[in-house]
């Protein structure tokens, strides 16, 4: 999981914000999430966290993938596959489509080929588990960050 977290920090996160307001690109922050996360004191509840999770993906993670296909002509593979384990969680019978166009304040099925990566994600969730799912997609290969030869 912390390759996967890592991934989508530092490869689909980081790149969307405005280097203005983050002269170290978001580095020192990110750094204290992954901190957070380590550390064993503090008790990470994961009904705790998955209180209102459609609100905080719409609010948190939705601007930042819209962010990152309008940079990078691309969709964010770890934030398109954070949406499939939201749905997942839900447990929702309906298609990510439907998710998508009944519950986020807009028709997400504008974003192209959202629909698709949402739905082959959530697939390779139920018919391989989540612990699978995520091993898959932290081996895909690594891209390389705008202006380096990669990642720390």
């Amino acid at each position: 999981l912390g390759r996967f977290i890592h991934r989508a920090i530092y490869q689909e996160i980081l790149p969307t914000l405005d280097q203005a307001l983050t002269p170290d690109g978001g580095r020192a922050f990110a750094q204290a999430v992954l901190e957070r996360f380590d550390n064993p004191y503090i008790d990470h509840s994961l009904l705790a966290i998955s209180l209102n999770t459609v609100s905080k993906w719409r609010t948190r993670v939705l601007p930042t993938l819209k962010d990152y296909l309008a940079d990078q002509g691309q969709l964010p593979v770890c934030l398109t596959f954070s949406l499939a384990a939201l749905v997942a969680f839900y447990n929702v019978k309906a298609s990510p489509a439907q998710l998508a166009a009944s519950h986020w304040a807009e028709d997400l099925n504008r974003l192209p080929g959202l629909a698709a990566q949402v739905t082959a994600h959530l697939e390779l969730i139920r018919t391989a588990g989540m612990r699978t799912a995520i091993r898959r997609l932290e081996d895909l290969p690594r891209v390389q960050e705008p202006g380096q030869g990669g990642l720390n």
